[in-house]
């Protein structure tokens, strides 16, 4: 059971102290009916996960460790959008709140001064063709101090704290959060795409680099010029 049930914004958000991952218990609210745009929290994950199957650490208390239910009425070619979408709104609250210049490295992390400071994954569930919801995960390191770091991200990894010097209301940034989402989320729904691209590139610090992916046993290796249509 929550540990606090309520609304922000219109939208339900269930507060725990203690979960093995926010994405896994969302996809239960979703399993039984909740409402687009409905949000799970808790203030620690014993089983947190990013992109490629890595953990994702955060101490208790010090970050938003979130994941917001969506129900979007798009094709699956298109569901990488979502991913993109949720960093154009995670940047933006990011520097609404703090004013830190918070920017998106492709394809799902937040990151300042090329430090990234929080990870999106998004997992999308089916009815037969029918696309039935998306569960977005998004990790924000808050309050962490230097040494509460895993200390294999020591000089890749950052929070908002050591950034801006003091601690940050985690609260406060929640609300940025669904601020930003319900500004960007309705335009994306009317536009795709055209909305997406632009916010995205406006953001974003991947375009104009060398970059390499890697796809299994292949490495791709060149400069990044846009962003299509399929993320």
């Amino acid at each position: 059971m929550p540990h606090k049930h309520f609304e922000l914004a219109n939208k339900d958000v269930y507060l725990y102290r203690q979960i093995s991952s926010t994405n896994n218990v969302a996809r239960y609210y979703a399993i039984n009916g909740a409402r687009h745009g409905t949000i799970v929290m808790s203030s620690l994950q014993t089983a947190g996960r990013g992109r490629m199957k890595r953990q994702w650490e955060c101490p208790l208390g010090r970050g938003i460790l979130m994941s917001l239910i969506a129900r979007p009425k798009i094709s699956a070619q298109y569901l990488p959008q979502l991913t993109l979408l949720s960093a154009v709104v995670v940047a933006d609250a990011i520097k609404s709140c703090t004013n830190c210049p918070a920017q998106i490295k492709w394809p799902n992390d937040i990151v300042i001064e090329d430090k990234k400071v929080c990870g999106i994954l998004a997992e999308s569930s089916f009815s037969g063709l029918n696309l039935d919801y998306v569960i977005i995960g998004i990790g924000i390191n808050v309050n962490q101090d230097f040494e509460e770091l895993p200390p294999d991200c020591l000089t890749t990894s950052t929070s908002l704290k050591i950034e801006v010097g003091h601690r940050v209301s985690r609260s406060k940034l929640l609300k940025h959060l669904v601020m930003s989402w319900d500004q960007h989320y309705p335009q994306f729904a009317a536009q795709g795409h055209d909305y997406l691209r632009q916010s995205w590139l406006k953001n974003n610090v991947t375009v104009g680099r060398y970059v390499s992916l890697n796809k299994g046993d292949e490495i791709i290796t060149g400069e990044a010029v846009d962003i299509s249509a399929q993320g």
